[in-house]
């Protein structure tokens, strides 16, 4: 496992790299380093103090590491973060930035620690907020997605869009009747649509709550034609599950 503030060999290895180029590649990119560093502290003012050397030098490598990754130097940049993050490990940006390293490095694990550190420490920031949520229900820790996600709704309730997230992190964690709520709180705002009511009819008949789930039916009957019903219902896990229930409910309507 690499500490944090020790750099990797390479984040994005060639095929067939030749060690000895690697290494020397490497003693280059830290010479210029070295370089830069010693002549930024050649400007610094005689009595600057070692928490201003600190800033200074970490404002130094965490810009050359943007303008780094953003010429497609992946390599030089990571070092970069790493340089930031042995000076301040709390340093919010630098631990979102490397999360995204992680990724790619195929480390999930490592990107889920990093953003955690960064939600820690900026907890009023919306996109670490919600780049964490994300990959945590990429990656299948649903109940985890969850939490972030009913924070976020909390915090942010004008994203409105933020419900349709949280519900579906339930679902997949099995909280059938929270994600109803969830699904209920994006109705209050969008209206009745029929997405949001096909994925209730579906949670419902997971209950086995058939009148909650007819009237969902309802709904849609009511907005569309009944002929497109049908098709609808059979795309849906009463349609899956073959005991005719589905329908049976439909007919109640006719």
């Amino acid at each position: 496992m690499i500490r944090s503030g020790e750099p990797e060999d390479s984040v994005i290895p060639e095929k067939n790299k030749n060690n000895k180029v690697n290494k020397n590649n490497r003693m280059f990119k830290q010479l210029i380093y070295l370089i830069s560093f010693l002549s930024l502290v050649a400007v610094l003012p005689a009595g600057a103090t070692e928490t201003e050397k600190d800033q200074r030098k970490f404002d130094y490598f965490f810009y050359e590491g943007l303008n780094l990754k953003n010429a497609g130097k992946f390599d030089a940049a990571y070092d970069a973060f790493n340089h930031c993050l042995a000076i301040d490990s709390t340093a919010a940006p630098v631990l979102y930035e490397l999360s995204s390293f992680y990724v790619q490095l195929n480390r999930p694990e490592k990107a889920v620690e990093m953003l955690k550190r960064a939600v820690a420490n900026s907890k009023d920031n919306f996109t670490y907020k919600m780049a964490l949520a994300s990959i945590t229900r990429n990656l299948g820790m649903y109940g985890e997605a969850a939490e972030e996600y009913e924070e976020l709704v909390r915090d942010y309730p004008e994203k409105e869009e933020l419900n349709y997230y949280l519900a579906d992190a339930l679902t997949q964690a099995g909280e059938i009747g929270k994600a109803i709520e969830a699904y209920d709180a994006l109705e209050s705002v969008m209206g009745m649509n029929e997405a949001i009511s096909m994925q209730k009819y579906k949670l419902y008949v997971q209950l086995e709550k058939p009148e909650e789930a007819f009237k969902e039916i309802e709904k849609l009957a009511a907005k569309y034609p009944m002929e497109a019903l049908p098709d609808r219902i059979g795309r849906s896990s009463f349609g899956k599950r073959g005991d005719g229930q589905g329908f049976g409910l439909l007919s109640k309507s006719e």
